[in-house]
């Protein structure tokens, strides 16, 4: 976007290490004519799989007890910037000095809104007082930001830019047999991916299905399920470790049946819709909250138990005809709600929105 001929300056600042999926929203945003500077948290060179178009900017960090210093924050200077977009956590101890009042009219606030101390009625407290004040505020999910209207907020204050993975799924074929089941990211205990291995076992011993696999990909220690394997003698689980290359990635889910993650799920959810993967997760868990993506059409929510997990697998493995109403279903969902473009689409506005306040003042 140009400003009186010269481009629109703008400053995004994730409080967390460059994801791959960030570098596609970067980009977008200076495919749209915006001068992009993303700001990061430093923990590794990260070979990224496109051209970065905007211009990286790694913030070194250390801990102070709970909280956050960037050691580099100093060289931050809000004012040589048009716009500037920061995740608001109250964590990172450099981030109170865009909370500052003299950049209300500069600064605009992307994330979940709720924080990590949602819980925290002076945090809660705060987090009003100080958001109320911004011309600006930029949700992960609808959800919240109907949450924040009824609490009074104004709502054309507010926007949503539904966080979401990339996927380049022009090319995926529905109609392809599938004969995997697979979980996707982090390996963690809040995850229960051990749940989905026992559930798995039982699917496999009824279906006697040689081609039948479970395909663990993900980085994080293994071991426990690993032992989970090997003592109950699941068949045909394969653990991949971490995988980041996109192409690899597609091959994974072109044969998945489902995506299963019976604990937290978060931004793996958009990943396997957009490949055309339906979700099998389950309800009433601390999910993040990307999971208002899931519907009965294109996933399954069971109660978390082993038996009501291997229902839910064998609902889909069995069904063939389900199988592709849901992958369709959920390939759909994904093109229609949560592509990169239509998530930049929210955060443009949102510029757009502070740019003409201070144009009008």
């Amino acid at each position: 976007m140009n400003t009186g001929g010269k481009k629109t300056k703008v400053l995004i600042i994730h409080d967390m290490p460059l994801q791959t999926y960030r570098v596609y929203d970067y980009n977008e945003l200076a495919d749209r004519g915006y001068e992009v500077t993303g700001g990061y948290f430093y923990d590794q060179e990260r070979k990224m799989p496109v051209e970065l178009k905007f211009k990286p900017l790694p913030l070194y960090r250390k801990k102070i007890l709970k909280f956050t210093y960037l050691t580099n924050f100093k060289d931050v200077n809000p004012d040589d910037y048009d716009v500037v977009i920061v995740a608001p956590n109250f964590w990172v101890l450099n981030f109170f000095k865009l909370y500052r009042k003299k950049y209300r009219n500069k600064v605009i606030l992307w994330g979940h809104m709720k924080g990590h101390d949602h819980n925290s009625r002076i945090a809660g407290w705060y987090r009003d007082y100080l958001f109320k004040n911004y011309r600006s505020l930029v949700f992960y999910e609808s959800k919240t930001r109907d949450e924040f209207i009824k609490k009074g907020y104004k709502k054309e204050n507010l926007f949503v830019a539904n966080n979401t993975q990339f996927v380049d799924n022009k090319n995926i074929d529905l109609d392809k047999e599938r004969q995997d089941f697979v979980y996707v990211g982090r390996i963690q205990d809040r995850k229960r991916v051990d749940v989905a291995l026992k559930a798995y076992k039982k699917v496999k011993e009824k279906s006697n299905d040689p081609n039948l696999r479970f395909l663990v990909v993900g980085g994080g220690n293994s071991d426990a399920l690993k032992e989970l394997v090997e003592k109950e003698q699941i068949k045909d689980v394969v653990f991949t470790g971490a995988i980041y290359d996109e192409n690899e990635l597609h091959k994974i889910f072109s044969t998945a049946i489902a995506y299963v993650s019976p604990g937290h799920v978060g931004l793996g959810v958009l990943q396997a819709i957009g490949h055309g993967v339906p979700v099998i997760t389950c309800e009433g868990q601390p999910h993040a909250p990307e999971v208002i993506n899931c519907n009965e059409e294109n996933s399954i929510m069971p109660p978390m138990t082993v038996e009501a997990v291997e229902a839910a697998m064998w609902k889909l493995y069995s069904d063939k005809a389900l199988q592709k109403k849901m992958s369709k279903a959920a390939y759909d969902y994904y093109n229609e709600n949560c592509t990169i473009e239509i998530m930049i689409d929210g955060i443009e506005a949102a510029i757009k929105h502070l740019l003409k306040f201070n144009q009008d003042k």
